[in-house]
């Protein structure tokens, strides 16, 4: 979190009120835990799943964990198209701008290894429920400078409100998570004596019947929280409520003051203010319609002074055309009637009203109307007391260590989920692992069957006569045993028995059934098919294969992404307060430096979108293979082959820098060549006119023949 020791003195900081906001916080957080609760067995179950812990003694009865391999795979597969984001400018004037903001979100990605932090959301999202990516900005990184982080969040940590299925539309989003205390006595120096270390429950222990097992499933080897991985003594929870509060304040007359004059001076430059509902219309239309009357009143005084011109110009036009003819400088008639006629224009031109004081008068006008419009939504003249109506509660221990607006104003909350299946009106998505846990449990049991059969086959029993002389415990299975018995008794094995093929078969079956349900098939894994054998039929089937989980894709791409970068450049225009060189790697992977200058982002408007083609990430094979078949075709050149699969082929900058090498050498021979056929024309014209005048031409002149 930002280090708020700076606000504790802010107007919206009132310790009065401490246990107040504590109840609510905590009301909020007892709400969203007792609906995600009814979750939360089966969620920790799927965590357990996926690490192998598939029975209650896990070294005694073997398991094969296809659930980890079904999650594996798809993990690379929703990766694979490495989505990104791309800003665009809203004004073409600034989208030099947009450009050195797209690089510092991509630099911010660098810096926290987005890679790495995609892929454990993914995964997280496909075990148990929404992966969570959340961004805040750390005071102590970069040598305490600070630095905008992106973290990876367990669903433990986050509450969500179950009213609503749509994050944005959720009315709050708590974010409780283990903390250093002397980090939290660090960022929140001034309640430093009262934050101390608390007990941090083991949420993740849950008494859950397991399948095969008469008991319980033991609580000591789930007594692990998989975001915490011990229980220290030193930790506290830092809880985070970023709630939704409609409060309404009376707007500052000096701020409304302000505005009104930013638009008179706006309208004078010829540029139109925004106007916006939450502004003090009453007061700023007082304003605007004092300087239309001024405006007015100067316009009048002007047409008067015009109009008395006018009136008297005809008789000073006459004075002076008499006075150039008494000097002589007029002889003519038709001169002096020249000269009065313009001077006479002149004067009406002059005398007309200004332009540009009638528009900014209009001007004026139409934006007061604007005000009396917006009035009507607004006429108590308030505004939000939490810029877009968030508030940002911060507390420890029962200790408020922050209450007030978000520190980056932008109306959203600070995370940007991954879901696997959305459900309809549901806050929590569900995983892989929900469809396909029961065959995984089917295939257990099946393979401990087959495992005892075979090992109690592999070792079958003795029979023996009573009276054969023989110790029983000397009987074993050891290599060249020699048993030695009375004649006319009997000691021999039992027939080994049979492992019932079904048993096999039956595994085979309920693997097949987590294929099938997952979508991760044998195309999907690279196998090829039984009984197909053409490329252009596997092809398409791998296309096929992997429309699920192009779907998963595209809502990372077109949700989560656009999300995370909407978050990240507000973050980065709010905490980037000094110019930055970053070095940046161009289309053709050369690097190169850009300077982001803090006083250029301000007011700079902008839209975070997806960057055109990255889904193609998945089906890069297919869109090499069918521009393969075009170069072959002749359809396409090498340098539009390699510019297409500029990130499907690792040395496609080299060979493209090679082609356009080639390409200016062929041009500049086509240059040399075009010369010398302009040269010899020339020197065949100057020998031709030569030899027509060969007797004229001095022999030591004479141009040899070539």
């Amino acid at each position: 979190m930002e280090n708020k020791q700076d606000n504790k003195d802010d107007s919206y900081l009132d310790e009065t009120d401490e246990k107040a906001v504590c109840e609510y916080v905590d009301g909020k957080l007892r709400e969203a835990k007792a609906y995600r609760k009814r979750f939360e067995a089966d969620w920790a179950e799927y965590e357990r799943f996926y690490n192998g812990e598939h029975w209650k003694n896990v070294d005694k009865r073997p398991k094969i964990n296809w659930t980890f391999s079904v999650i594996e795979y798809e993990v690379p597969l929703l990766q694979d198209s490495r989505p990104g984001t791309d800003v665009i400018s809203i004004e073409d004037e600034f989208s030099d701008d947009a450009k050195v903001l797209k690089e510092s979100i991509d630099y911010v990605y660098s810096y926290n290894h987005l890679d790495i932090r995609l892929a454990q959301a993914i995964r997280s999202s496909l075990i148990a429920t929404n992966g969570y990516l959340y961004v805040d900005y750390d005071p102590d990184k970069e040598n305490g400078e600070g630095q905008i982080i992106i973290r990876n969040l367990n669903w433990r940590s986050v509450f969500l409100d179950p009213s609503e299925g749509d994050l944005d539309d959720m009315s709050y989003v708590v974010i409780r998570r283990p903390v250093k205390v002397d980090v939290l006595k660090r960022q929140f120096p001034f309640k430093a004596e009262d934050i101390h270390p608390e007990e941090i429950e083991d949420e993740d222990v849950v008494q859950h019947d397991m399948y095969m097992i008469e008991t319980k499933y033991h609580a000591s080897s789930a007594r692990r929280n998989i975001s915490i991985g011990y229980k220290p003594e030193d930790m506290a929870y830092l809880v985070e409520a970023w709630c939704k509060d409609y409060t309404m304040v009376p707007i500052p007359q000096e701020e409304s003051l302000q505005i009104a004059q930013d638009s008179i001076e706006k309208l004078k430059q010829g540029m139109i203010p925004a106007v916006e509902r939450f502004q003090d219309h009453n007061l700023i239309i007082q304003v605007l319609s004092e300087e239309l009357q001024n405006t007015g009143i100067q316009i009048q005084q002007e047409q008067m002074e015009n109009d008395e011109a006018l009136a008297t110009g005809p008789q000073i036009i006459e004075e002076e055309i008499q006075a150039k003819i008494a000097e002589g400088a007029i002889v003519a008639p038709e001169e002096a009637q020249m000269a009065s006629d313009q001077l006479m224009q002149q004067l009406v031109e002059q005398a007309q009203p200004d332009p540009q004081m009638q528009m900014y008068a209009q001007l004026l006008q139409d934006l007061i109307e604007q005000h009396k419009i917006m009035l009507e939504q607004n006429p108590n003249s308030e505004k939000p007391k939490y810029p877009y109506f968030m508030r940002l509660i911060v507390k420890v221990c029962d200790e408020i260590l922050y209450d007030g607006p978000t520190p980056v104003k932008n109306g959203k909350f600070p995370i940007a989920p991954v879901y696997a299946y959305k459900i309809e009106g549901e806050p929590y998505a569900t995983g892989e692992l929900k469809n396909i846990i029961d065959p995984q449990k089917a295939f257990n049991e099946l393979y401990w069957d087959e495992h005892q059969n075979l090992r109690l086959n592999a070792n079958s029993g003795w029979v023996m006569d009573d009276n054969s002389g023989i110790d029983e415990t000397t009987l074993s299975n050891e290599p060249g045993i020699i048993v030695k018995k009375k004649a006319g008794t009997d000691v021999r094995r039992l027939e080994p028995g049979t492992v019932s093929p079904q048993l096999s078969a039956k595994q085979q079956a309920n693997r097949s059934y987590m294929e099938e349900v997952s979508g991760i098939t044998e195309v999907a894994q690279g196998k090829r098919p039984q009984g197909i054998s053409a490329a252009a039929a596997i092809s398409a089937l791998q296309e096929q294969s992997i429309g699920r989980m192009r779907l998963k894709s595209r809502m990372i791409e077109e949700y989560t992404m656009q999300r995370l970068g909407e978050l990240v450049s507000d973050f980065i225009l709010k905490y980037w307060t000094k110019e930055k060189m970053l070095k940046v790697y161009d289309d053709d992977g050369r690097i190169q430096s850009l300077q982001f200058d803090p006083s250029r982002m301000q007011g700079f408007k902008y839209e975070i979108r997806m960057v055109p083609g990255s889904t193609f990430g998945i089906s890069k094979e297919a869109i090499f293979n069918h521009t393969q078949q075009l170069l072959s075709a002749g359809a396409i050149d090498a340098q539009l082959f390699f510019d297409i699969n500029r990130n499907n082929i690792p040395f496609a900058a080299k060979a493209l820098e090679r082609l356009q090498q080639r390409d200016e050498l062929a041009m500049q021979s086509q240059q040399l060549a075009e010369e010398n056929a302009q040269l010899k024309a020339q020197l065949e014209q100057l020998m031709g006119a030569g030899a027509g005048n060969q007797e004229e031409v001095p022999p030591n002149q004479q141009i040899p023949a070539q």
